[in-house]
């Protein structure tokens, strides 16, 4: 009834941002400021998309906490951080995108040394993995030029660093998956209502091929070389098992797109990093690694 009568009662954020007398620490403070981020509270997005509010939400999420700090310094504040970069606030990842010097602030985390920290590795991941579902071109394009796969893997020890590899690969091997399915049906575009009649369907048909990124580039890096080095004596339980569990993510990937694929040439070649464990070089040094180890023991 009050709800219809307009009498509905505003929620704590609502009624701080109303009251213009409030920072970033006191809205952090808030239980309701995750729901209000989902819900798009425009007046909440515009004060968040803001070079310095965005600052220092990253500054949360990638810094560690001061050693004096208490339990918001140290769990709260950086976690609600990284959940608010997850919502998928277009202005915020607007001007994410548009600053070099954030992009870098935001991949600073992986300049350390190894082994990371989990909790602010884990928050980096989510952040990462949630801009890859959302803006996948723009991220693989970010992730490319700043070499972050070769930082990913000095970090394999950390699990949500594997986690967060294996999106990268995915997001990357599905753009070739597509493309090769293009190759093969070239009237995909019949999908989109492509017809003679129909011309919104040829400029909708025309962007989707667009969104096409190069991605040749992750193949460059030896990806499959650099996971079996990982299982070198020297190296911790934490990375051999990661390493393992990277393997296998491409081995389930490689089976999957088989599986799926009226065309397993087209499917080979779309999954190349399954491939490349294949080949008998990469088998041979498997072996010799996994031996090597054994023996050490």
């Amino acid at each position: 009834m009050f709800w219809r009568l307009g009498f509905a009662q505003q929620s704590p954020v609502e009624q701080l941002l109303e009251s213009n007398d409030f920072d970033l620490v006191r809205l952090l403070d808030e239980d309701d400021l995750i729901q209000e981020c989902k819900q798009l509270n425009q007046k909440l997005v515009d004060y968040l998309a803001t070079p310095e509010q965005l600052q220092q939400l990253l500054q949360y999420i990638v810094n560690e906490p001061p050693e004096d700090g208490g339990d918001k310094e140290k769990f709260i504040y950086p976690y609600k951080s990284s959940e608010v970069l997850a919502c998928d606030i277009g202005q915020l990842n607007d001007l994410l995108f548009s600053r070099p010097d954030m992009i870098e602030q935001l991949l600073s985390i992986l300049q350390r040394e190894p082994p990371l920290s989990p909790l602010p590795a884990g928050y980096f991941c989510k952040v990462m993995i949630s801009l890859l579902s959302r803006r996948p071109e723009e991220t693989l394009k970010v992730i490319e030029e700043h070499k972050v796969v070769p930082m990913l893997l000095q970090h394999l020890g950390a699990s949500s660093v594997l986690e967060l590899l294996l999106k990268v690969v995915s997001e990357v091997e599905e753009s070739m998956h597509t493309r090769a399915y293009r190759s093969n049906f070239p009237d995909t575009g019949a999908m989109f209502g492509r017809t003679e009649s129909h011309p919104a369907g040829e400029e909708m048909y025309q962007e989707t091929v667009n969104q096409d990124v190069d991605v040749e580039w992750l193949h460059e890096l030896h990806v499959v070389d650099a996971l079996i080095g990982k299982f070198d004596a020297s190296q911790s339980d934490e990375m051999h098992a990661n390493a393992s569990a990277a393997l296998i993510g491409l081995i389930s990937t490689q089976s999957q797109s088989a599986i799926m694929s009226h065309n397993t040439s087209s499917a080979m070649s779309s999954r190349r990093l399954g491939c490349e464990l294949l080949v008998p070089s990469s088998t041979v040094s498997l072996l010799d690694k996994t031996l090597k180890s054994g023996s050490s023991s």
